[in-house]
């Protein structure tokens, strides 16, 4: 029976140790994805100008979770920075990755969203131009991180279990 309770403290621990650094993981895809998606707009902002709720239906996101959102909240009677806003919020309440990000990587989004009610299009191009410098930044600074903290995170939960399972042994 020991020995049962043994192998099932180690799997909660390497379980709660491949999470935390999973969680980096899927914090840095967020990142990439956002700002891979954030330069195609611009690009496609520029070859066609037109509404954005027109461009955003002819585009294909790497974070469709996000752009649906955002997607259905425009045509409201808001302004395109305030839904930008209510989709970053209700991207993270969805739990679709977005609740990881930490307050400086929102804030960078929100930058954006802020920048999309420009009018002209030399502004909104700057805007996308500068929260990809951003997201880049922030996603080497993950990617460091996660070099760093990924493999003591699941180390440690190796280790922990490895102690818990000897220790009911």
């Amino acid at each position: 029976m020991n020995a049962l309770f043994a192998v099932a403290l180690f799997c909660v621990c390497v379980f709660f140790g491949n999470g935390k650094a999973g969680a980096l993981r899927v914090r840095k895809r967020v990142l990439s994805a956002m700002e891979e998606d954030i330069r195609r707009l611009a690009d496609q902002m520029e070859l066609r100008p037109a509404p954005l709720s027109v461009l955003l239906t002819q585009f294909e996101p790497r974070t469709e979770a996000f752009w649906g959102i955002f997607r259905k909240k425009l045509g409201g009677e808001a302004s395109v920075a305030e839904l930008w806003k209510e989709a970053v919020m209700e991207a993270a309440q969805a739990r679709n990755g977005f609740e990881l990000l930490c307050a400086e990587e929102t804030a960078i989004l929100m930058d954006f969203g802020l920048g999309l009610s420009n009018v002209g299009l030399a502004a909104q191009r700057a805007n996308a131009t500068l929260t990809c410098k951003r997201l880049s930044a922030r996603v080497m600074a993950v990617e460091q991180e996660l070099a760093q903290k990924g493999k003591l995170f699941e180390s440690l939960g190796v280790l922990a279990g490895l102690a818990l399972a000897l220790l009911v042994i």
